[in-house]
């Protein structure tokens, strides 16, 4: 149906009076786009990858057939062409012929018609169609006990002598090829990507699904069974166990979809065809950005909507990198839906005019315009800028992912800061992680670990006893897990469960009275409480000591996008990721939290996610900057700055140990606004000096 309504669009569109309809069965193709096979892959034979169990497969059946096809590979000893090159060339031309033929009038056009089907049906086009379906039938077959087997050796049959494949393999192949709906490009479009043809199309333009490839429960059942997708994870796992006896038809269904899906992801991540894209999440709109790049015209232009992580996020970095490399990126323009543009998408959501030139047109620098809500923006000149690979090469040195600069002296600024101050972490250098910085993602991951969580009610029924914020039972001991909306910029105390009312049923926590902040002994009650031996068993540092996490949820449309925080010895949810810096961190919590930085971390945070490969390519003033006397005193840069984290950090006796740790033994330090105020425009004047902000940027 969707054929028949696109070449009546086109129909409509280019209709002449006296003229027949042209014919475009050999241009308008339905189709697979992202499963099928080229002739690189073809001429290497079935990889032994293809063999994964999926969904009903038996485990111990794919083992023998993967052996069986690494036998069959070695035993041919040469590589292939999927067909070869004398039947490739009169393949090739015989389409070029289809296309050059007249459809003035109907009599021509039924004639082009007839030669395509011709060709369509001739033997050596359908050869390399069954060899090439083969091939991709082997990664998403049945492997059964008894079922055919769809091997390199069934695969080289079918390519040289397709009358030697048992009946029962080429019916499973082909029903393979119909419920993948395969499609294999260079066949599709012979007078393209022929001997003779263009390598590519000339102009490749596209909106793609954005979808991850995955198969979801949730979603399959809603429809079919909504009782049973309302039901929580655990119980609707057992539920959809229970339709093997109770609904057999809508047991098979969800194994049929869920092996259809388990094939999809088979093949996009293990045929090689997309190697850049094809890792990690996949989502489509990744995999059809390769799959466009590499269909393109030496000399052509690929025009792609899809959302900005193409060029932002890290599953995606090998495909930006290789782009950007080769110089073949022309603009990339990033849009929030603010509008909407899109309706049904939600109004934060970011997408981008993606262009991409073919590789014998280098592009020497890309241009980029971030945050528009119109296209009209697009024609303000100081929100498009130009950005080279050195560039993107030296802002993120380790993913080559793009930034997010709202404006063209955000680009300019940004890259001075870079030119004078290392990354966090450089990946390859051996000096790269001046800090020690050891990334973890915090101690618990509230929703797999949630067994391990205990609530307040639960442990005073049990006979604990609560002490400030740790329960206690004989030898016993349950620490508070701290989740990051507890913490803030220098406040270990910022959101407390116990502040929370029965009827606040938002998700924040109401501000900590000053009251509390002012009381030394005051200390903030988490939602739940984690053993004290589970702790210890996966903290990094000894339970005692004071712990240094980072919000990893962040808008850069936020106040602030930067938020780190210095905690006490206690439990830490996955939304606070700890960096266990190997030395003190005062310092480094100092630096993270000024207001340059802050700067720094919004023109590379284009989601709402702080992720380890964002917070290692931010720039971090090094540790040895420190040690020299600062230009505004007397003193070291870090003791300077040592003092005045103190002051603001140890607040509570909860501290102690980092206190302890700057050689403090003294009480905490009162909680007062305005000294607090002034201590921290003091330091944010101080990394201003050290990142060489001049004063018309502040």
């Amino acid at each position: 149906m969707a054929v028949e309504l696109c070449k009546v669009s086109l129909w409509m569109e280019a209709m002449e009076p006296g003229r027949p309809l042209s014919f475009l069965e050999h241009r308008i193709v339905a189709g697979n786009g992202l499963l099928g096979a080229t002739p690189e892959l073809l001429a290497n034979g079935v990889p032994d990858e293809a063999f994964k169990p999926l969904t009903g497969d038996d485990k111990a059946v794919v083992t023998s057939l993967r052996k069986r096809n690494s036998a069959e590979r070695k035993g041919a000893m040469e590589l292939f062409d999927s067909f070869d090159d004398a039947t490739e060339a009169q393949l090739a031309q015989a389409a070029a012929e289809v296309d050059g033929l007249s459809d003035d009038d109907v009599a021509a056009v039924h004639a082009k018609e007839r030669r395509w089907s011709e060709l369509q049906s001739s033997d050596a086009y359908r050869r390399a169609v069954a060899a090439a379906d083969t091939w991709c039938a082997a990664f998403v077959a049945p492997r059964q006990a008894g079922a055919p087997a769809i091997t390199h050796g069934t695969y080289r049959s079918m390519r040289e002598n397709p009358a030697g494949v048992p009946a029962d393999a080429r019916a499973t192949v082909a029903e393979m090829a119909s419920r993948f709906g395969f499609l294999h490009w260079h066949l599709t479009f012979l007078d393209v990507y022929g001997p003779t043809g263009r390598q590519g199309f000339d102009v490749v333009l596209g909106n793609p699904p954005w979808e991850k490839v995955q198969f979801t429960e949730k979603e399959f059942f809603a429809a079919r069974a909504p009782e049973l997708a309302s039901l929580p994870g655990a119980r609707r796992k057992a539920a959809i166990q229970q339709l093997r006896v109770e609904d057999p038809q809508l047991w098979a269904d969800y194994q049929f979809e869920l092996r259809r899906a388990e094939g999809d992801s088979h093949l996009l991540r293990s045929s090689g065809r997309f190697p850049l894209c094809g890792q990690g999440k996949v989502n489509t709109y990744a995999v059809f950005a390769e799959a466009m790049a590499n269909a393109v015209a030496p000399t052509g232009r690929v025009g792609v909507i899809v959302p900005t992580g193409i060029a932002t996020d890290d599953t995606t970095k090998h495909f930006f990198a290789n782009v950007v490399g080769a110089s073949r990126l022309a603009s990339l323009f990033d849009f929030e839906n603010a509008a909407p543009i899109f309706e049904g998408v939600h109004r934060s959501f970011k997408f981008c005019l993606l262009t991409l030139a073919g590789r014998d047109r280098p592009v020497p620098e890309a241009e980029f315009a971030f945050f528009a809500h119109e296209t009209s923006d697009l024609y303000d000149r100081e929100r498009r800028f130009t950005l080279s690979p050195d560039d993107l090469a030296l802002i993120n040195p380790n993913t080559r992912t793009s930034p997010v600069f709202r404006t063209r002296r955000d680009a300019e600024l940004t890259k001075q800061i870079y030119r004078r101050v290392p990354v966090l972490i450089r990946e390859g250098d051996p000096d790269g992680n001046p800090w020690g910085v050891e990334f973890q993602q915090g101690l618990f991951n509230m929703t797999s670990d949630s067994h391990l969580f205990r609530t307040a009610d639960e442990l005073q029924a049990e006979g604990a006893e609560l002490h400030g914020n740790i329960w206690v039972k004989g030898d016993q001991k349950w620490l508070p897990l701290y989740e990051a909306k507890m913490a803030h910029h220098f406040n270990h105390r910022f959101g407390d469960y116990a502040l929370k009312t029965a009827t606040n049923d938002s998700n924040q926590l109401p501000d900590t009275p000053l009251l509390n902040l002012q009381d030394p002994t005051y200390v903030v009650q988490p939602r739940y409480w984690v053993a004290e031996p589970e702790v210890m068993a996966v903290v990094r540092r000894p339970v005692q000591q004071y712990l240094f996490g980072l919000r990893k949820t962040c808008r850069s449309t936020d106040v602030r996008t930067s938020i780190p925080a210095l905690i006490g010895p206690v439990a830490v949810g996955d939304k606070l990721p700890l960096l266990n810096p190997s030395g003190g961190a005062s310092p480094l919590s100092a630096c993270l939290s000024s207001f340059i930085f802050d700067y720094s971390t919004r023109q590379k945070s284009g989601g709402t996610d702080l992720s380890f490969f964002i917070i290692a390519q931010l720039p971090v003033i090094p540790p040895g900057s420190f040690d020299s006397t600062a230009g505004w005193c007397r003193s070291s840069a870090a003791s300077w700055i040592n003092c005045r984290v103190l002051e603001l950090t140890y607040t509570a006796w909860d501290l102690r140990s980092f206190a302890a740790d700057l050689g403090y033994n003294g009480p905490p330090f009162r909680w007062d606004p305005a000294r607090r105020e002034l201590l921290r425009a003091e330091l944010d004047a101080a990394f201003f000096h050290l990142y060489g902000i001049e004063r018309d940027d502040v």
